[in-house]
């Protein structure tokens, strides 16, 4: 958030190809979360997301206070939107296991 770029080890906890992927932060920052995917018919897809962070410092809890964080959320789940729309194909269909 706010230009601020962190780095951590996960550990893949749920992972169901198509469907669903969570992960949670083995040190710190802590983080958890999951992606979902739902299948909306032959052309269409939705996805959530639930992301759990603690924020640190000032800027950081003043931003989450102010759904900041919520916000970049869904500006970089609209650009995942246009990266996937415009390469009018799939990347690929690995369907392995992370971990």
């Amino acid at each position: 958030m706010g230009g601020v770029k962190r780095e951590y080890d996960a550990r893949i906890t749920q992972q169901v190809p198509d469907q669903v992927i969570s992960w949670e932060s083995l040190d710190e920052p802590r983080n958890a979360g999951t992606v979902r995917f739902d299948n909306l018919g032959p052309e269409h897809c939705g996805v959530s997301v639930t992301l759990e962070w603690e924020p640190e410092g000032f800027l950081e809890k003043a931003g989450a206070a102010l759904s900041a964080d919520e916000m970049q959320v869904a500006a970089d789940l609209e650009k995942f939107k246009d990266f996937i729309e415009d390469r009018g194909r799939e990347t690929g269909a690995w369907r392995g296991r992370v971990g």
